[in-house]
C-alpha cells in the first residue's frame, strides 16, 4: 500500500514562493536592462566621469598636483621625458636618464676615488660643473648608454 504524499510545510511553501518571485524579478530585471541598455551605459560613463572630477578637485587642493615639480622625484624626470617626446623626440637619438642629487653624490664619491676619470669626463663634457657634465656622462656610461630602463630605477 502506498503512502499518501506528504504535505508541504508552511516554510517550504514560503521558500517556493520566494523562488518564484526571484525568477520573476530576474526576468523583469533582464527585460528592463535590455530595453534600457544605452541608459545604463551612459550612467556608467557619467558616474566614472563624476568620480574623476571629484578626485581631481580633491587632488588639486593638495600639493600632490605639483609633485612633478620636485626635481629629486621620479615624476620630475618622467615629466621632462614626456615634454621631450611631445616636442618630437619620440624616436630621437637622445640619451635620457635621471640625474638626481643622490646620483650626483655617488658620482662625486666615485670621482674623489678616481680623479683621473673626473678630468677625462670633464674634458669630454666641456663643462666646469660636476652637476651638468661629468656626472651625467658617468651615469650614462653606467646605465649602458642608450638603454631604456624602468623608471623609477629601484633594485627589486
Amino acid at each position: 500500500m502506498k503512502k499518501p504524499p506528504r504535505k508541504a510545510t508552511v516554510h517550504e511553501k514560503q521558500v517556493g514562493r520566494n523562488r518564484i518571485q526571484v525568477i520573476l524579478f530576474k526576468d523583469r530585471a533582464a527585460k528592463w536592462c535590455s530595453s534600457h541598455r544605452w541608459f545604463i551605459i551612459l550612467m556608467i560613463i557619467a558616474c566614472s566621469a563624476l568620480f574623476r572630477v571629484v578626485y581631481f578637485i580633491q587632488l588639486n587642493s593638495t600639493d600632490l598636483i605639483n609633485n612633478h615639480l620636485w626635481q629629486e622625484g621620479d615624476m620630475s624626470f618622467t615629466d621632462q621625458w614626456a615634454r621631450h617626446i611631445s616636442k618630437g623626440g619620440l624616436l630621437s637619438d637622445t640619451v635620457m636618464h635621471p640625474l638626481h642629487l643622490w646620483t650626483k653624490e655617488v658620482a662625486a664619491h666615485y670621482f674623489s676615488d678616481h680623479p683621473g676619470e673626473f678630468l677625462r669626463y670633464k674634458k669630454e663634457a666641456g663643462a666646469d660643473s660636476l652637476t651638468t657634465g661629468p656626472a651625467k656622462l658617468l651615469w650614462d656610461k653606467w646605465y649602458g648608454g642608450k638603454q631604456f630602463h624602468q623608471e623609477p630605477l629601484y633594485a627589486y
